[in-house]
């Protein structure tokens, strides 16, 4: 860039920066109340004109008068630097660079060289207001996020709003962005905090929103602060850790609330997770109550997360036209700012997003979010350096390599706890289970790890045989090298003495681990789980201190990758694996994946937060070289059904244009949708869904789609306690303890939903000893059911209904089941040949890597019935079943790969029971109408079969609103005619007017047609009085008798042709029935 340019971009910065002096003159005036007449008037002189000279006449005039002086007029008594640049500026502008100003973007210059505030520098075409069809939401300009002058931030000039809290002992490396923090929140609505792992940033963040005022006293930010976190005990440890941070007078001010737990709801910093935010989306659109949201962790793009942030991206623009709106217009009466507040209704809105490894372009550079990239607030810095280590050659068996791990580095290493990351907790479970026994004897650690969690290795033998799970394979060198097994991750700050610490540390435990003459160092281990199921006061467990010759180890599943600050973490061992939930024909399941290099860098962040530190990762050189660099996102990988329903409840109705920051795919919608309409959650109006009364209803539940449908069934019954608890127990996957046979305890003889209810509603009713032992017995998880009594908990308090259950009666259990039929409607099999036919299965969506016979044959469309479930214990097969899930098992014998599907979760239906679906479900098709009569409604007999499966299934004859759903999808030209037809039929056959019944056949003779035939054909007399029907709009009896009485001799005249003789004689009843 030459030299004139560089002075032009810095002449328009500063001119910039004039107009800012200007509204900061006004607002302090307003709050100058004590001015005469006559300073008024000269201070309005000094704004006409706006040169520098005048800028120096109106600081000496202030400072005569003792008037006080603006942040802006501040700085430029104290930089007299700046004055000299100023004027030199004004010459520059004189000069005219017009194509050079079109080309580049203005920006300022930053006081500091560190850190850097990154904004984009590209253009952006502008998106149609029918994005998104919120009845108040508009598409932002590009001026809506990157602003110029915040002022509220000046509307108040003295430091009364802040608060002072204690200093760390320690200042941790977030507190050199306090000051740029305060400068980038001031300028901005919404931006971006980037900094690495361990910084700080969750815990100094929200205390530094409250030193600042917001939250509490700063004028057009009293409203509260949100902060989400990804997990509950995320949000509960980062709330402890402030309170104790800001210190006993200002505890209160700080509080969480997540599912079922809360601390403080009424806080002014409430730490809540993204399913809490999306509810107060659902009550309050506008968040008026809000005035900072802060997105902690916004690189793991939950479903949540990406709706909350499109939907703030549009919210933060609205709100804040609507108070320049009204702060103008108090700046035209002349107001003070307590009259303001008293009269503005609408505030800004602050949103921050922030994260350790934030780099998906899906939010920066999608310009559906975002006009502009919002700024970027960076500190790369880790606060020590971390050495990394790798495996020489793959492990199959991750779970034994982490336990040998686990041992190697307590017994070689020194001081400081060791994190261990797994991916689930039944192995988390196995891994305790093996340290306990080879820390209390040694000799138990060799032997095979059972690694599976959803589908044990033990039992899956028991089915098919002995297996070997496929494991694919990355092609490898030989033989690593040194450099590539053991890297070092460096933060920007280091020195030269800690990275000899780390070699040197490392390269002792080498060489002299494998001599005797080697004394270990010995510690007392204390080992301790930590997943999202335990409550909170179990996950806070390993917050508390420990002996000087103790060791903590922590054996966690991914709650730990994230937010948290795990005290005297110096090692951390990554088996680099994780669940995640996939989408299935079913649903969901949970399968086990390599995690993404993001993942494995959070992780990496546990460590080197109080000394240099190690991290083993258990997979290879090559294995880490293959891994994706972003994990995908939810809104690729799962359902997307609740998100729709969320959308539509909030009032967007065009969901394929909805700003996602990743769209999912309008094939994925379209099949949503298509679940959602079976379902009967939403309907058609013209070209968008609309949610029914029952749609709303399931939208509005803290519970995943299934359990909801399920839950909203039983709103308006008497059995609603039963409905919560059946809901509830699906709100948990796996009830069993790891290597335990899946069955269970109690038997009903009404099929597995009903024996899992009843199973859950007896550990509900025993004390805490009897809890304890009832669980043990049946090889149950105890804290599976603790987790599934707090989501009965929350429905029964939402849903004011009592929460200890009876025995639910015959009546409640024929209605749960109906209810679980219609929210598993996709899921029906039907005996064919000793096997159940289902709908088909891709296997390409469980395993990438199948074999050459699987390849050509990866459409599997029959299954078993699991042998835990009770229709096998009881060698039945009914002919017709709906279950909740599959699972799916590829395995190998011999040489070939084999495929099985496995049905979890039965009840035995019967095939009528599934034409009382036949009205809404898509899964249900209709033949054209086989006949038509009128009850209450027009309607048609139609034969109906189901249509999920590889071929149709014929499942009987039912009466359907006319024509049918199916008819009136496929022949929509006609339908009006068709309605009209069938509908003079039911007429004159007496199904409407009773009276008439008695000439039935004598119609049929006079006009030559078959009233017991669905689809009339074109018939004069039929045809004439069709068309005075749909000319008159009628449609049923009620029209009728509001529409046909001003010209009731037409009527009678239509009528009395289709008859021969004795009509007449009718008539007066005929007129009454009307």
């Amino acid at each position: 860039m030459g030299k004139n340019k560089l002075h032009l971009k810095r002449a328009q910065a500063l001119a910039k920066k004039e107009t800012l002096a200007l509204r900061e003159s006004i607002i302090q005036q307003l709050k100058t109340t004590a001015l005469k007449p006559e300073q008024q008037n000269k201070l309005h002189s000094f704004q006409e004109n706006n040169s520098v000279q005048m800028q120096k006449s109106r600081i000496d005039y202030k400072t005569e008068n003792k008037i006080a002086l603006t942040d802006f007029e501040l700085k430029k008594t104290s930089k007299h630097q700046a004055l000299i640049e100023i004027d030199q500026a004004e010459n520059i502008l004189n000069r005219t660079f017009e194509e050079e100003i079109e080309e580049e973007e203005i920006i300022t210059e930053p006081e500091e060289p560190q850190p850097i505030v990154v904004v984009d520098e590209g253009k952006s075409t502008r998106v149609p207001l029918s994005v998104i069809q919120h009845p108040e939401l508009e598409e932002p300009s590009e001026n809506d996020f990157t602003r110029v002058s915040d002022y509220p931030e000046k509307a108040i000039q003295n430091n009364e709003y802040l608060l002072q809290f204690p200093q760390l002992p320690k200042p941790l490396p977030i507190e050199e962005l306090k000051v740029d923090f305060q400068h980038i929140i001031a300028n901005n609505d919404i931006f971006v905090i980037s900094t690495s792992t361990g910084t700080g940033k969750s815990t100094q963040i929200p205390k530094y929103l409250l030193e600042y005022g917001y939250g509490h006293n700063r004028f057009g930010y009293k409203q509260n602060i949100i902060i989400t976190e990804p997990r509950r005990i995320a949000a509960a440890s980062c709330c402890d850790r402030v309170r104790q941070e800001i210190g006993s007078q200002f505890e209160d001010y700080v509080g969480y609330a997540v599912r079922g737990e809360n601390l403080n709801p009424g806080a002014k910093v409430l730490f809540v997770t993204e399913g809490v935010l999306m509810q107060q989306l659902q009550t309050d659109f506008m968040l008026k109550n809000i005035s900072v949201i802060v997105l902690d962790e916004a690189h793991e793009r939950s479903q949540s997360m990406d709706i909350i942030i499109a939907l703030l991206s549009r919210l933060v623009a609205l709100r804040r036209k609507q108070f320049e709106e009204q702060f103008n217009t108090c700046l035209q009466k002349q107001m003070s700012p307590e009259q303001m507040e008293q009269t503005i209704t609408t505030y800004p809105l602050k949103v921050i997003l922030m994260s350790a490894t934030l780099q998906n372009e899906d939010y920066f550079k999608n310009k559906k979010l975002f006009k502009q990239k919002p700024p970027v607030l960076e500190l790369n810095q880790q606060m020590f350096p971390v050495a990394v280590h790798y495996e020489s050659v793959q492990e199959n068996d991750f779970l034994m390599k982490t336990v040998q791990k686990i041992q190697f580095v307590h017994e070689n290493f020194g001081s400081g706890s060791i994190l261990v990351f797994l991916s689930g907790q039944g192995e988390i479970r196995e891994c305790i289970s093996q340290l306990e026994s080879y820390f209390n004897e040694p000799a138990k650690l060799s032997g095979p790890a059972i690694i599976q969690d959803e589908v044990e290795d033990e039992l899956i033998n028991q089915i098919v045989g002995e297996t070997e799970t496929v494991q694919p394979n990355i092609e490898e060198p030989q033989v690593y090298t040194e450099d590539q097994l053991h890297t070092v991750f460096i933060p920007n700050q280091f020195t030269q003495e800690q990275l000899d610490e780390l070699k040197r540390e490392y390269d002792e435990v080498e060489t002299k681990k494998d001599k005797p003459e080697f004394v270990k160092k010995v510690y007392t281990p204390k080992i301790l789980p930590l997943h999202g199921q335990l409550t909170i006061e179990e996950q806070q467990l390993i917050f508390k201190p420990i002996g000087e010759n103790e060791r903590l180890i922590i054996i966690a599943t991914n709650v730990a990758e994230s937010s948290l600050t795990i005290p005297a973490v110096k090692y951390v061992i990554d088996a680099c694996r994780q669940k995640q939930k996939v989408q299935t024909n079913t649903g969901c399941r949970l399968a086990v994946q390599l995690c993404a290099e993001s993942n494995l860098i959070q992780r990496t962040g546990r460590a080197g937060r109080v000394c240099v530190g190690h991290c083993f990762r258990l997979i290879t050189p090559g294995q880490m070289i293959s891994l994706d660099q972003q994990q995908k996102c939810e809104m690729l990988r799962l359902p997307v059904e609740s998100v729709i329903l969320n959308l539509l409840e909030l009032g967007v109705r065009d969901i394929e244009h909805f700003p996602f920051p990743t769209h999912p795919g309008v094939d994925r919608l379209m099949l949503a949708l298509e679940n959602l309409y079976g379902l009967n959650c939403i309907v058609r109006e013209g070209d968008f869904p609309k949610l029914t009364q029952f749609g709303s209803q399931v939208a509005k539940m803290p519970l995943d789609i299934k359990q909801s449908v399920i839950f909203a069934q039983g709103l308006d019954s008497q059995h609603i306690l039963y409905f919560g608890m059946m809901a509830a127990t699906y709100s948990v996957e796996n009830l069993f303890q790891f290597g335990q046979e899946f069955t269970y305890p109690i038997k009903t003889k009404h099929g597995d939903f009903i024996d899992r209810l009843f199973t859950f509603g007896a550990y509900i009713t025993f004390d805490s000893k009897k809890r304890k032992s009832f669980c043990q017995q049946n090889g149950l998880r105890q804290d599976a059911f603790n987790e599934m009594e707090k989501v009965l908990q929350t429905l029964a308090r939402k849903y004011q209904i009592e929460d200890k259950p009876g025995k639910p009666s015959q009546q409640a259990i024929t209605e749960l089941k109906q209810a679980v039929m219609q929210t598993c409607i996709k899921n029906i099999g039907f005996l064919v040949d000793q096997k159940y036919q289902i709908a088909p299965i891709n296997l390409f969506d469980f395993e990438k890597n199948l074999d050459e016979t699987l390849r050509k044959n990866h459409i599997l469309d029959d299954a078993k019935i699991n042998k835990f479930s009770y229709y096998y214990k009881a060698n039945l097969q009914p002919k017709c079943i709906i279950y909740f899930s599959t699972d799916v098992l590829i395995t190998k014998i011999e040489d070939n790969q084999v495929a099985s599907v496995f049905m979890n979760d039965i009840q035995e239906i019967k095939q009528e029971d599934l034409l009382n679906l036949a009205e809404y479900s898509p899964f249900i098709t209709t033949s054209a109408p086989l006949q038509s009569r009128y009850s209450n409604n027009l309607q048609a007999k139609v034969t109906c079969y189901y249509d999920n499966l590889h071929q149709r299934t014929h499942i009987g004859e039912t009466w359907v609103s006319y024509p049918g759903r199916t008819f009136a999808n496929d022949n929509p030209s006609i339908t009006p005619l068709e309605y009209a037809r069938a509908f003079s039929v039911s007429l004159l056959k007496g199904d409407i007017i009773k009276p008439l019944q008695q000439f039935s056949s004598q119609v049929q003779n006079s006009i030559k047609i078959n009233f017991n035939k669905g689809l009339i054909s074109k018939n004069t007399a039929i045809d004439e009085l069709s068309n005075f029907f749909i000319q008159k709009g009628v449609r049923s009896v009620k029209d009728i008798k509001n529409g046909v009485r001003e010209q009731i001799h037409k009527f009678k005249d239509l009528i009395g042709k289709c008859y021969m003789t004795g009509f007449e004689l009718v008539w007066n009843e005929v007129v009454k029935g009307m």
